[in-house]
């Protein structure tokens, strides 16, 4: 299958992800296509990357009317547990930075 990003993209998309921020549907929007490919980043990603358990990734465009939400790998390593889409899961250090910028425009 021919990705719809380059590799390079993959660290950026997956900075998007974010759990239980709308709805999921899945294959909605200009091509169903691009749902396919979104969820096979997440798979591969986690397959080539045994450090990470999981991912949750989700996309809106609303101006192409697009809103998808996939998941892949596991919720928990020791029962193989898969993750699913809208699972709350723990937000550490790494949303700081996601923190401080939509904080930051609207300060004084």
């Amino acid at each position: 299958m021919t990705s719809f990003f380059p590799r390079a993209w993959t660290g950026p998309l997956i900075s998007l992800a974010l759990a239980g921020c709308g709805r999921a549907v899945p294959g909605t929007g200009p091509d169903g296509r691009l749902a396919a490919s979104f969820q096979a980043l997440l798979d591969s990603t986690v397959a080539a990357t045994p450090s990470i358990p999981g991912l949750i990734l989700k996309v809106e465009v609303p101006r192409l009317d697009f809103s998808w939400t996939g998941a892949a790998g596991v919720s928990e390593r020791a029962t193989g547990e898969r993750l699913a889409v809208g699972q709350t899961f723990r937000l550490a250090s790494n949303t700081k930075t996601y923190l401080a910028a939509a904080v930051l425009p609207g300060a004084p």
